[in-house]
């Protein structure tokens, strides 16, 4: 082949390469394209009154992720507040697994699906609209606890009871709310449910981080007798019937001092003995059922 030839070609095939370098160059310096952006969630609803669909003004809307992956998305719960209207929004709502409810001072939640808190799976984009809560204007039950002289006990657990049915018809009260008597003998129960309550009152009185009797000896004490409102005699008493939106107020409880004794014993048998109990308890002798079941007292190393 004649030498310009030769030449020719080498020249080429230099340039052809040079030329795939420079493709490969621009290619690896060319922008890349950006991933399409996350749209996030947006979730609006209202807050009305249950009996009167009213809006409710100043209600606190809570929104809880319910999984981990959520919660780091989210970035902890979201909270908004109704306006005049009623209407909340959560915007820039992450995907994932919530629970919503909504809660109002001196207002409670009904037993009703549209009441009760919502579970949302929530996706990119979504918008989601109407997402309402009812909510029933709580009840108050309010009065004054008296001693025997009628002078006001300050310091005095006063305990609002329901009434249940265990299984075999066996009755039960359980606390619904507590509350403790001031220095002039009130006590307030506020944002209560319909339904009829019992009160309950009596015992140590309520100090700061501590409980003290009238009296104290070491064989026995003095305290104020567990009384009861409406009283609960032999018979059935039907208890205060409470409505939404309704106040009962100058309740009188009357309370008496009464004494608490000691009851000490011993159980007999081998110290090693593993059906030895581990505490011995103690029912009062009632017609009705216990209201926080049986007191007791761990059994000692030795038996006492």
């Amino acid at each position: 082949m004649p030498a310009f030839c030769v030449a020719i070609l080498g020249a080429t095939i230099l340039a052809l390469a040079t030329g795939a370098q420079t493709g490969v160059s621009q290619a690896s310096n060319s922008p890349q394209p950006e991933p399409p952006a996350v749209r996030m969630a947006q979730i609006s609803g209202f807050v009305f009154r249950a009996d009167s669909h009213e809006p409710l003004a100043k209600a606190v809307v809570m929104l809880y992720p319910q999984d981990e992956a959520t919660g780091k998305a989210a970035d902890g719960r979201h909270v908004a507040r109704t306006d005049a209207d009623g209407a909340f929004v959560f915007s820039s709502v992450a995907a994932g697994l919530y629970a919503m409810e909504a809660a109002r001072n001196g207002y409670v939640t009904e037993y009703k699906p549209e009441s009760r808190p919502h579970f949302l799976a929530v996706h990119n984009g979504d918008d989601l609209r109407n997402v309402n809560f009812l909510l029933m204007p709580g009840s108050v039950l309010s009065g004054r606890v008296y001693d025997e002289d009628h002078d006001p006990v300050a310091g005095l657990s006063v305990l609002a009871l329901q009434l249940t049915f265990e299984p075999g018809g066996k009755r039960q009260f359980s606390a619904a709310a507590s509350v403790v008597t001031n220095d002039q003998g009130a006590f307030r129960f506020s944002g209560m449910r319909p339904d009829a309550y019992y009160l309950r009152t009596g015992g140590l009185i309520q100090e700061t981080l501590r409980q003290l009797p009238l009296k104290k000896s070491p064989e026995r004490a003095v305290q104020y007798r567990e009384t009861w409102f409406p009283d609960i005699p032999a018979g059935e008493s039907l208890g205060l019937a409470v409505q939404a939106d309704m106040e009962t107020s100058d309740i009188e409880i009357r309370v008496a001092a009464e004494p608490t004794f000691a009851i000490r014993g011993k159980i007999e048998g081998n110290a090693n003995d593993s059906a030895k109990p581990a505490a011995v308890e103690y029912r009062k002798d009632a017609l009705l059922v216990d209201t926080f079941g049986p007191a007791g007292a761990p059994v000692q190393s030795d038996g006492s």
